[in-house]
């Protein structure tokens, strides 16, 4: 090659390689990849398919709940047992969230489900599955499985199952799982890491037990140094925490204080704690204390924006061939609605008044109706959940960026080659 051509082919090369290199480092990508499915209990995974019909569904609104008539299309039944399937052969969730959307409201927000009948298909007696993130600075990769949940706003979804399963700790269960919209996926940046830190214990969605969250309801523990490298545990699993409304875009990163990690941490046998130990209050741990700022933390993830306000809408799921009407469904939507008014105010007094948790839309409902829509005969899958469980999978950016690297790159050593 010539001096000029030689140049030519350099800049182009160099040229290609940076819009490569940009388009790998412009954060998180959209991915659409399909995710790992939830456990489902033994024998359920084999249920498949419905055969697809027109379906009559009954949406009935009361005091702000919707119901929602069960039916074999959108219900699985093993021998005498009902259950929510989710597979590569049936996924009930994408059926019910449709129906939802297309005929009830289509919001941007969480879609929680009661159920009249026990879950026997659930390994988990409540769980969170995420649909759309579009929301960055959380850990939460950004992701995109509207088309096969049919909506086009709906970004997750809880399954509650029956209240008589939450006799105790409801209201924990429920703020629990609609913080796993945004929390907890967090990493930071720490001097004497070379990669960003994780924070994060049980299936990848929950704080590490090492971790001091300050007893936070999505885990870790409020660990308290003694000195010498000693801490022990005062509290867990209590409330919402500063990190956790951090992740809800409720606080500033500078609001953060007193977090820390127990690296190296062993329990006074000698043995190492494991990410998602259940410690007893009063355990004693020891361990290297490396404290994590806020600034640490929005080094790794990116800024988080503010979010005030959290939507959310109350689905109620009958047993296939029960009314509406019947005096099992109106005890529980009673019971319901008293659930719903409460976790609005419970929701306010965790975030310490800074959240707003909506449940009901800001216009009228409504009247009831029938509603006759085709489901298709289209398979589905479901991302991976809380069970508390959440996806984190990161995929290759398909960007224009990379797209046009690349395309540079690959016409540079073509023209390499012939001129050879």
């Amino acid at each position: 090659l010539d001096s000029e051509s030689h140049f030519r082919h350099s800049y182009t090369v160099r040229y290609g390689l940076l819009l490569l290199i940009i388009g790998l480092g412009c954060g998180e990508s959209i991915s659409t990849e399909t995710p790992p499915q939830i456990r489902l209990n033994p024998g359920w995974e084999t249920v498949t398919n419905a055969p697809q019909h027109q379906t009559s569904a009954l949406f009935v609104e009361s005091n702000g709940i919707h119901i929602l008539e069960g039916s074999l299309d959108f219900v699985a039944k093993l021998d005498d047992q009902y259950g929510l399937v989710l597979s590569d052969q049936r996924n009930d969730i994408a059926r019910i969230t449709q129906l939802y959307a297309q005929n009830v409201e289509d919001f941007s927000g969480t879609l929680v489900l009661f159920t009249q009948f026990r879950d026997a298909a659930s390994f988990s007696s409540a769980y969170f599955l995420p649909i759309y993130n579009p929301t960055l600075g959380t850990g939460m990769p950004a992701y995109d499985r509207r088309a096969i949940f049919g909506t086009e706003q709906i970004e997750g979804f809880v399954n509650m199952q029956t209240l008589r399963n939450h006799t105790a700790n409801l209201m924990d269960v429920l703020t629990h799982e609609i913080a796993h919209r945004h929390a907890a996926y967090l990493k930071a940046d720490v001097t004497s890491s070379t990669n960003p830190f994780s924070l994060l214990g049980r299936e990848g969605a929950h704080w590490h037990a090492a971790f001091n969250s300050q007893g936070s309801l999505l885990e870790g523990y409020h660990w308290r140094e003694t000195g010498s490298g000693r801490f022990v545990s005062i509290d867990k699993q209590s409330s919402l925490a500063p990190i956790d409304l951090y992740a809800l875009g409720l606080l500033d990163p500078e609001e953060l204080s007193d977090l820390f990690f127990i690296r190296n941490a062993k329990v006074e046998s000698g043995a190492s704690l494991p990410p998602a130990a259940d410690l007893p209050i009063g355990t004693v741990v020891s361990g290297e204390r490396l404290d994590i700022s806020g600034e640490a933390i929005v080094s790794a993830m990116g800024p988080r924006p503010r979010q005030a306000v959290a939507e959310v809408r109350f689905l109620y799921l009958t047993r296939p061939g029960e009314s509406s009407t019947s005096t099992l469904t109106q005890s529980d939507i009673r019971d319901l609605e008293q659930v719903r008014v409460a976790l609005e105010a419970h929701w306010q007094d965790q975030t310490g008044g800074r959240g707003q948790l909506r449940t009901t839309r800001n216009i009228s409902g409504q009247a009831d109706a029938t509603v006759q829509t085709d489901l298709g005969t289209s398979q589905v899958t479901t991302p991976s959940n809380c069970q508390c469980n959440a996806e984190r999978k990161r995929s290759f950016p398909v960007t224009p960026s990379t797209i046009f690297g690349l395309l540079l790159v690959m016409f540079y050593f073509l023209g390499r080659r012939n001129k050879a």
